[in-house]
């Protein structure tokens, strides 16, 4: 086998403090790997022939490696781990590690890192400069950050998280993205979704006008992955030690109360106007259901949550349908407002509904809500909004069917493409499934999900090289077996199953 270092780029070596090493780039370079991916760590990879005693030296003692082409640096990645194996029957050695995300990943939040009500742009991620924020003390600074101002401020509590994985909580909770930023160890943050201008398209649905824009990638094929129907339009969420809606603020109008729902629970009304410790009811104890002491029981209008009501506890029981409570109530109600017992409060989406049925689903959050000393009614408010927040991200992400497709060697795609970014994806043709093939007209717009560019010593692509792509139609990562295991130990982890 012949080895070529193709000048289109270069792989620069460093140490852990960042200076270079070797005099020079590495030559013989078989393939370099950089991948991104939105909202976690990427990868990078390099193979060089095993018969290279300058690379496999340098390799060995480097820990970080940066990509540069005639476009400038292209990636950058730690080197954490090697692999030997052959290509086409010479030894070769891959060197692997993640993009320099991983970093944040090797430092914690230590125990109850608690923001109550804080600034997310300021306060929670923060700079260099800020000590007690998420990047504090990391050598990460803000890149750009762009915060939905109804996501301003949130509550969040981490408990020996990862930076990394304290991002990726904050991400999730306030239905926002991160990413590596345009410079080294910054990050960006933000909804994300611009359109990128990039068109990827097949030949046969070339057009001369794409052909010479100099925004379009070129490809043979796309592999259908994931069409699912896994929907999520109704949730009820809950966070920290199963904190819930209740104390929601008033001003979150789509905030409902499910009825009849629950252990011991079921609907009633007010018999007439109530004030003080005792409610008289009118309540239906078929199949020996009634009010019981010691539950909790809300008392207001389930269809408007702007209205005026609270809750209490069960302290004793007449005749099933007069009930005291352990406390007066705060408001006075008029006959037929809703008494509920054991309530659960929840947040749907109609139009999904409308299209899809009802699907049910209860998330949990358990890194939101209040530590057990700090139970004033502002944080109580602050954390239940949180959790609101939190579950209306989440039906954004899961209310519709997901499609998701890897697209394979995407020739000449511009390297300014950033996982977030919207690409316009055509192909007409036959496409690969997991189990058989299928024709596909594919004419849409789609979130980039996770970018792998490969270039090749042998200038296979030039200097942009292969690029492979996976996208989708809403901004959720592709199901995977590691993804539905940890996402299944984490929800077991909050609920103390574990």
């Amino acid at each position: 086998m012949t080895y070529i270092f193709d000048r289109n780029f270069a792989i620069d070596l460093l140490d852990v403090s960042g200076n270079l090493l070797g005099g020079g780039p590495l030559y013989n370079v078989l393939d370099v790997s950089i991948e991104t991916e939105l909202d976690k760590a990427g990868e990078v990879r390099v193979t060089v022939p095993a018969t290279d005693a300058r690379a496999i030296a340098l390799l060995s003692t480097a820990k970080q490696l940066r990509v540069r082409t005639t476009a400038g640096v292209i990636g950058a990645g730690l080197i954490q781990s090697v692999t030997v194996s052959s290509n086409d029957g010479q030894p070769t050695y891959t060197f692997t590690g993640l993009d320099l995300l991983g970093e944040l990943n090797w430092l914690s939040c230590g125990y109850n890192r608690a923001y109550d009500n804080a600034n997310v742009e300021t306060a929670i991620i923060g700079a260099t400069g800020t000590a007690t924020s998420l990047l504090g003390g990391t050598g990460w600074g803000a890149g750009s950050i762009s915060i939905d101002a109804a996501v301003a401020t949130t509550s969040i509590t981490f408990d020996g998280e990862t930076r990394l994985s304290a991002l990726v909580a904050l991400a999730v909770q306030i239905g926002h993205h991160f990413r590596q930023g345009s410079t080294a160890r910054t990050l960006d943050f933000g909804l994300f979704g611009a359109a990128s201008g990039v068109n990827i398209l097949n030949v046969d649905t070339a057009t001369a006008g794409l052909v010479n824009n100099t925004a379009t990638g070129y490809i043979a094929n796309i592999v259908l992955e994931t069409v699912s129907a896994d929907i999520e339009n109704r949730l009820i969420p809950l966070g920290k030690n199963k904190f819930d809606l209740r104390d929601a603020s008033a001003s979150l109008t789509d905030i409902l109360v499910r009825t009849d729902q629950g252990p011991a629970g079921f609907a009633a009304t007010t018999d007439g106007n109530t004030s003080g410790a005792t409610i008289p009811v009118t309540a239906t104890t078929s199949g020996g259901r009634a009010f019981r002491v010691g539950n909790e029981i809300w008392i207001g209008d389930a269809d408007d949550w702007t209205a005026d009501h609270e809750y209490g506890i069960i302290a004793s029981v007449s005749a099933g349908v007069s009930i005291t409570l352990t406390a007066l109530l705060q408001n006075s109600y008029a006959a037929g407002v809703d008494v509920l017992q054991r309530p659960q409060f929840y947040v749907e989406d109609a139009t999904s509904q409308a299209a899809y049925g009802v699907r049910e689903a209860t998330p949990q959050f358990g890194w939101i809500g209040f530590s057990n000393t700090d139970v004033d009614a502002t944080y109580q408010t602050q954390a239940a909004t949180a959790l609101y927040y939190a579950a209306k991200a989440r039906m954004l992400r899961y209310k519709d069917p997901y499609l998701a497709y890897t697209v394979p060697d995407v020739l000449d795609l511009p390297t300014t493409l950033k996982v977030g970014d919207q690409v316009r994806l055509t192909f007409t043709g036959v496409t690969a499934t997991a189990s058989t093939e299928a024709y596909v007209n594919v004419d849409g717009n789609f979130y980039v999900l996770k970018i792998q560019r490969k270039l090749a010593g042998d200038g296979v692509g030039g200097a942009r090289g292969l690029t492979t792509l996976e996208v989708a139609n809403v901004t959720r990562p592709m199901p995977n077996n590691a993804s539905i295991v940890i996402y299944n130990l984490d929800n077991n982890r909050w609920l103390g199953l574990r």
